[in-house]
């Protein structure tokens, strides 16, 4: 970034502004927060509408800021750990949550049984409990501050829980976004694009209603790729970067397991480049979150794998599938015994495949503007010297040749590896993510792509026609993450669609 650059200063007021009105939405939308059970609610209200006459006192209890079970089962968590009601927390099973797992509005699928340390049965979250217990301790914080109780607040600290777990860490992604765009792209037009393609065209403003573990992944993802373009772009030595790149990497595969293919080729490319530092940084650094992670798992569960992998790979409701000796999810009225609509899983993995790139839940066809990304990936690739784009990256030309070829390979391995890892589950695990309006497995790589879509983008604003194409991609881009217009949580429209054909 060079600071005679006479337009600088109005493209980063234009940051501000895209990244203001952005913010503004995300807040406007958890403010208004709210999900009804429409069917139960009635029952509720014609129960006590003749018991008492106290009609809008009925509907005001059943209406709740979650919307999955998704969601309900790391709030389950979270409030077991730090709600001071007696009646929530299990004795001698601290994440067990037996107590809330059934509540209207609490009542959640996405968990498992198992004998807790008390040498019971006892029900859990299915989700990595690191997360959800970073949560609760800031949880803690906002209702003693606050002095809010979860029976008369629970609106209040979700939405306080939304903007310091979603809002804020994406405010910091976005101008982490800017910064890349001024550190890597030439054309006015693409510094400008890509920044408005991560504040308005992906689905993690869309996720920012809810708690999950996507977007925390997505931002620190992003904040890993920034670490390595500091070492080893900007040749900047800094302990803070190594133990950064160490940390985030490893938070980011705590958050989604796929992701330590990043936490593996960040951490080998840094070995490669600058093994000393990496070994007396980086790895203290990855180490903060693995020991945690495995110590949560391990007084949560008495186990150091996560839950989600105590599972049996045989059929479903299968007496094999019962009798699996390491089965957390085979217990009475299980979902998962016989899982129904989407969770049923694809049948052809020929036709699973093509939805998950082209169909109903595609990658290219809900947010083309990751045509753009693979496009950018053989730029990088190449390693031209200047990337099409004008000046080189770095004073050395050779450095700009061998630095942009790597950053293509590892753009690209970690693609195919996300991708080629999703194309080939068994039928038990095509089920598209579930209810969800993207396919929200490839959420934590969308900075990434984001840096990846540069160069190709650099390259199709030099002509009117490659100008026009980059705004129809961001356009249809733009109605699939704006589709659910209050819930994350629903099928994209796409397939909504396709079943309106089909009927």
């Amino acid at each position: 970034m060079s600071n005679s650059d006479p337009t600088r200063s109005l493209r980063l007021w234009i940051y501000a502004l895209l990244i203001t009105v952005a913010t503004g939405m995300m807040l406007g939308r958890i403010f208004s927060a709210d999900d009804v059970k429409y069917q139960k609610l009635e029952e509720v209200r014609s129960r006590q509408a003749v018991a008492s006459g106290d009609f809008q006192g009925a509907s005001a209890r059943y209406a709740m800021p979650f919307f999955s079970a998704n969601d309900k089962s790391r709030w389950c968590t979270i409030r077991v750990l730090c709600d001071d009601d007696p009646t929530i927390a299990v004795k001698g099973a601290p994440y067990a949550i037996d107590n809330l797992h059934t509540r209207l509005g609490w009542d959640t699928i996405d968990k498992v049984q198992h004998i807790g340390p008390d040498g019971k049965e006892h029900y859990y979250s299915s989700k990595p409990p690191l997360l959800p217990t970073l949560m609760a301790a800031s949880c803690k914080v906002v209702c003693a501050v606050m002095g809010y109780n979860f029976e008369d607040d629970i609106h209040s600290i979700v939405r306080w829980m939304l903007v310091l777990w979603n809002v804020i860490p994406l405010v910091i992604l976005f101008v982490l976004i800017a910064w890349f765009v001024e550190r890597f792209a030439i054309s006015e037009f693409t510094k400008i694009f890509v920044v408005a393609m991560a504040v308005f065209a992906t689905f993690l403003t869309t996720f920012s209603l809810s708690i999950n573990n996507h977007l925390p992944a997505a931002v620190c993802a992003g904040l890993t790729l920034f670490c390595l373009a500091r070492i080893l772009f900007d040749n900047r030595g800094s302990f803070w970067y190594f133990a950064g790149a160490g940390f985030f990497a490893a938070f980011t595969a705590a958050c989604d397991l796929p992701a330590l293919a990043l936490f593996g080729l960040a951490g080998g490319w840094l070995l490669w480049k600058r093994p000393i530092k990496t070994l007396l940084f980086g790895v203290p650094g990855a180490l903060l979150v693995l020991i945690p992670f495995f110590a949560t798992n391990q007084i949560a569960h008495e186990s150091l794998r996560p839950a989600y992998l105590h599972r049996s790979a045989a059929e479903p409701g299968s007496q094999e599938w019962w009798d699996a000796p390491d089965n957390w999810y085979a217990y009475e009225n299980s979902h998962w015994a016989e899982p129904q609509g989407i969770d049923v899983g694809e049948p052809s993995i020929v036709l699973y495949d093509f939805h998950i790139l082209f169909g109903h839940h595609g990658v290219f066809s809900l947010t083309p503007i990751w045509i753009l990304s693979l496009a950018g990936i053989v730029f990088w690739l190449r390693g031209e010297k200047k990337l099409g784009r004008g000046e080189p990256l770095f004073p050395d030309e050779q450095q700009s040749f061998q630095l942009s070829r790597q950053l293509g390979v590892f753009l690209l391995v970690l693609t195919v590896v996300l991708v080629g890892y999703y194309l080939t589950r068994p039928q038990i695990f095509r089920n598209y993510g579930g209810v969800c309006s993207g396919l929200r497995w490839t959420f934590w790589m969308i900075p990434l792509w984001l840096v990846a879509m540069v160069p190709c983008v650099d390259r199709l604003s030099k002509r009117t026609m490659g100008r026009v194409f980059c705004l129809v991609a961001a356009g249809w881009s733009v109605i699939s993450v704006a589709y659910p217009t209050w819930n994350p949580w629903v099928n994209p429209w796409l397939y909504q669609f396709s079943q309106h054909l089909t009927q």
